[in-house]
Order: C-alpha cells, then structure tokens, then sequence
C-alpha cells in the first residue's frame, strides 16, 4: 500500500506543479468560450471523460452529454466545429476511436484538448493543449488517478471564473433531489 501512496503523490506533485497550473487554466478558458464540449473516451478512459462532460454539465450547459452508443462519436464530431472544443483522452496503447474521433476534430476545425500519456500520442498532434499525464504506479496498469485530479482541476477554475456556476450547481442539485434522484437518509 505504502508504494501506492508514493506513486499516487508523486503522480500528483506532477500534475499540480507551477508548470503545469497555467495550462490548466488555459484549458479551463478554452472550454468556458466554447459553444460545445465533447468529451471522449473510450475503455479505461470512459470514466475520465464521463467524469469531465458530468461535473462541467452541472455547472456549463455546452457540456454535452458522452457518445456511448456505436458510431456515436463520429456522428457527434461531423457537427462539430471551430467554436467547439473536443476533450480526447487515450493513453498507450492508443484506443482507434479516439485516434479517429482526433481526426474529426481536427478535419472540422474542432480545437483538441489532448489528455494522455506521451507528447508523441497520437491525439497530441494539432492539439490546443496536451496534457502527459504521469500514471506511475505499483499496479501493472496504469494509475488514471492524476487524470481524474486533472479533470477536477480544470472544472474548479471554470467555476471559479464564472460567478454564476456554484447557483447552476445548487439549481442542478435542487432538481434532482425534487424529482427524487437523491435516496434519504433517514435520521
């Protein structure tokens, strides 16, 4: 467990260190001036990106929600566009989907938001932003929990710049728990 906890600090030293701050915040900047947001990952990366277009569509109605259906993606990115920004998220060895979705991307004049593994990745070419992501782990797979703190890292500036985010939050929370998404708890 102790190498777990090493790696998982070092994994997140990296990814919140002064070099890396701007940029997440220049990514929060792209994404708040888009008309759409399309996250997209696929296998592992499905969480990530589901996470992202979930907590950003609480707060930021040009979150869409994720392509999961087959075929979905292209369908979704053939309307994309350069007012919008795509999220890709891949790491080695590189899923086709999202090596295809980044030519979509790129082919409709999307702006990339790449986040994976290696500056070399397929999906960092022609990107706005790249982020490489430090996965170190104990595990034979890699560690996906910087991506997760990266994901969060990017929404919280978003709704630190945009004084009307926390009430679209609190507005969002008030409906589910009105239609009855929310179990009580009882006392």
């Amino acid at each position: 467990m102790q190498s777990l906890h090493d790696a998982s600090r070092r994994n997140l030293d990296l990814l919140l260190s002064d070099a890396n701050l701007p940029r997440i915040r220049d990514a929060a900047a792209l994404l708040t001036s888009a008309r759409h947001i399309h996250a997209i990952g696929v296998r592992s990366c499905f969480s990530l990106a589901h996470y992202l277009a979930y907590t950003g569509g609480m707060a930021f109605p040009q979150f869409q929600r994720m392509a999961a259906e087959p075929g979905a993606i292209a369908d979704t990115l053939a309307q994309s566009g350069p007012e919008d920004v795509v999220v890709l998220m891949t790491f080695s060895l590189y899923s086709a989907e999202v090596v295809r979705a980044h030519k979509t991307a790129l082919a409709r004049g999307a702006r990339v938001i790449a986040i994976t593994d290696a500056y070399t990745a397929p999906i960092a070419d022609g990107a706005a932003l790249v982020f490489c992501l430090p996965m170190e782990g104990p595990q034979s797979l890699p560690s996906l929990g910087a991506g997760f703190a990266l994901v969060e890292a990017i929404v919280s500036e978003m709704i630190a710049g945009d004084p009307g985010a926390p009430a679209r939050i609190a507005d969002f929370e008030s409906r589910m728990v009105a239609l009855g998404n929310y179990a009580a708890i009882e006392p």
